[in-house]
C-alpha cells in the first residue's frame, strides 16, 4: 500500500512540474532573449504595413523601419508625369485615411483627381503620399506606447523628403485627411506650422479632440498656414456646430480658415465629388513648385 501512495505521489509531482515548465518554455519561444538588439524593427505587423498591389501600376508601394513605433511601416507614393527622368522638385500632398484604414485608402478616389487637376492644370504637378496610421491613428499615445504623430512628423515627412526630389521646405508641404486622417491634418497643420503650408480636413467629426493645437495659432497665423474645413450639412447636428465653432475660433485668432458644407453625408467619395475643385484652388495657391 505505501508503494502505491508513493507512486500515486510521484505521478502528481511529474503533473505539477509538467504544469509549470509548459508556459516557461512558452515564454522562451514567444518573447525575444533578453539583450537582442532592440534597434531593429520588430517583425512586420499586418497593422503597420500593407503589403498587396497597389490599384494602379503608377503608385509605389514601399516601407521605411520605423525607430519610433518600432515596425515597418508601409506607404504609398504616386510620382507625377515627367517625374522619371527629370530633375525638378516637386511639393508634396500628403493624404491620412480615417479609422481602420491603411497606406491604400484614398489612393484610388484621390489620385483621379489629382491626376485630372494636374492635367489641366488647375493644381501643380504634386507628388502624393499616403501613409499608414498602424494602430497609432496618427495621435501620440492614443494606443499607450504608440507615438503616431511623432513618427509622422519626425520620421515619415523626413523620408519622403531624402527619397525623393521634393521642395523640402513649408511651402511645398500639404496634408489632407478624411475623418479620422481629417482631426490629424488639423493637428498637424495646426501644431507644426512650420512645416506645411496648408491643410484640407474632410469630414472629421471629432474637431473637438483638436483643440490642443490651439494653443499655437500665434504661430499658424506668423507662418501663414491655411486651413479648409470641409463639413458635411448631413453630418450630425452636433457635429456641424462643433465644426462652424472651431472655425470661428480659428478665423478669430487671424488664421486663415474656409469651411465649406456640401450637402453629403459621411463619405469620401461623396466630399471629393462636391469639393475637389475648391480644394484644387486652394491648395494651388499654397504650393509652390519647382525649387522654390
Amino acid at each position: 500500500m505505501a508503494s502505491i501512495a508513493m507512486t500515486k505521489t510521484a505521478f502528481r509531482s511529474r503533473r505539477a512540474v509538467i504544469r509549470w515548465i509548459v508556459p516557461v518554455l512558452t515564454a522562451v519561444i514567444v518573447f525575444p532573449v533578453s539583450g537582442a538588439d532592440e534597434s531593429t524593427p520588430a517583425s512586420v505587423s499586418p497593422s503597420w504595413n500593407v503589403v498587396k498591389h497597389p490599384v494602379s501600376p503608377d503608385i509605389k508601394h514601399q516601407s521605411f523601419a520605423s525607430k519610433v513605433v518600432n515596425a515597418e511601416v508601409g506607404y504609398n507614393v504616386w510620382l507625377p508625369p515627367g517625374y522619371d527622368g527629370g530633375t525638378a522638385r516637386y511639393p508634396v500632398l500628403y493624404f491620412l485615411p480615417g479609422n481602420g484604414g491603411n497606406e491604400y485608402d484614398g489612393t484610388s478616389p484621390v489620385l483621379q483627381r489629382v491626376r485630372a487637376a494636374v492635367k489641366k492644370k488647375t493644381l501643380p504637378p504634386v507628388i502624393c503620399a499616403f501613409c499608414n496610421p498602424g494602430n497609432g491613428t496618427f495621435r501620440d499615445n492614443r494606443v499607450p506606447g504608440v507615438l503616431g504623430e511623432t513618427m509622422f512628423i519626425t520620421e515619415f515627412v523626413p523620408m519622403i523628403d531624402r527619397e525623393f526630389r521634393t521642395v523640402a521646405s513649408r511651402n511645398g508641404r500639404a496634408v489632407t485627411g478624411f475623418s479620422m486622417g481629417g482631426g490629424g491634418t488639423l493637428r498637424f497643420v495646426l501644431g507644426h506650422p512650420q512645416m506645411f503650408a496648408a491643410g484640407v480636413s474632410w469630414g472629421c467629426p471629432r474637431l473637438k479632440e483638436e483643440e490642443a493645437a490651439m494653443s499655437r495659432l500665434a504661430q499658424v497665423k506668423e507662418a501663414g498656414t491655411a486651413v479648409m474645413i470641409v463639413f458635411g450639412t448631413k453630418e450630425s447636428d452636433k457635429s456641424v456646430g462643433v465644426a462652424e465653432g472651431f472655425v470661428k475660433a480659428l478665423s478669430g485668432h487671424g488664421v486663415s480658415c474656409l469651411l465649406k458644407r456640401p450637402e453629403v453625408p459621411h463619405n469620401l467619395e461623396l466630399y471629393l465629388n462636391t469639393s475637389w475643385d475648391d480644394v484644387a484652388v486652394f491648395l494651388s495657391a499654397r504650393l509652390k513648385p519647382g525649387s522654390q
